[in-house]
Order: C-alpha cells, then structure tokens, then sequence
C-alpha cells in the first residue's frame, strides 16, 4: 500500500530531524501524526517542483520509467545540492510550517530531506506520485 511506503519515509525524515535538534538543543520533540502529515506534504511539493523542471522530459515517459527518472533526479539534487536547491526547499519548508516551527525544525529538516533524497528508492518514488497523482 502506498501510504504506508510514503509513511515510512516521512518517518525517516522525522526521526533524522529530531534526532538532529535533540542533539543541538538536548530536548525531545516528539513526533504526531500531524507534523507526519506536514512533512508528506513537504516532500510532495518538492516532487512537483522537481517534475515541473523535468516536464519536457517525462511528458512521454511510463510511470515506472517516471519514478526511476524523478528518483536520479532526487538523488542527484540530494548528493550535488547547489544554493539554488537549498534555497527551494527552504521556500517549501517556510510555505508548510509556522514561524516557530521553522526557526525550531527549519534546518534540521532539510539536512534530512537531503539525506533521506540521497537514499530514495524507485518505489518510494513511484509510491510518492501515485500517493497525490503528482
């Protein structure tokens, strides 16, 4: 199923983030099922920005062909990432959190994006586009 593919890795990326601002602030945050669902939400827009860029390019591809092209694409923006990706995923980050949420979990969570993106599988690609029909 895959929401619960899609569930997993927003877990990931959480538990990465906390991980990262328990050890710079020494407090637990805890994870609830609505910061699960902002985070999905995150990683979606990042996924259709990234289609939207590589429009030309998949407009005839299959699904499954999509998937393995968007997760090369992922990976290598994860592994390669310049001002301009950084700077794009923090505009997503700032547009799905409130102020106190981004000054607390901002940074943290794009080093996991980007940590998590270097990792992601096919599938969980294939998963993530079927999951809002992106």
């Amino acid at each position: 199923m895959p929401t619960n593919i899609i569930t997993e890795l927003s877990k990931k990326i959480l538990n990465d983030t906390e991980q990262q601002v328990y050890d710079k602030n020494r407090i637990a945050a805890g994870i609830d099922p609505l910061t699960i669902i902002i985070v999905i939400g995150v990683v979606v827009n990042i996924i259709r920005v990234i289609q939207e860029c590589n429009k030309e390019k998949t407009s005839t591809l299959t699904s499954q062909d999509k998937a393995k092209l968007l997760s090369t694409d992922v990976r290598f923006r994860s592994l390669n990432h310049s001002f301009l990706t950084r700077w794009r995923v923090r505009s997503i980050i700032k547009k799905n959190l409130n102020k106190d949420q981004y000054k607390f979990y901002g940074e943290a969570l794009l080093k996991s994006l980007l940590k998590v993106g270097k990792e992601i599988k096919d599938e969980e690609m294939k998963n993530l586009l079927e999951y809002d029909n992106v």
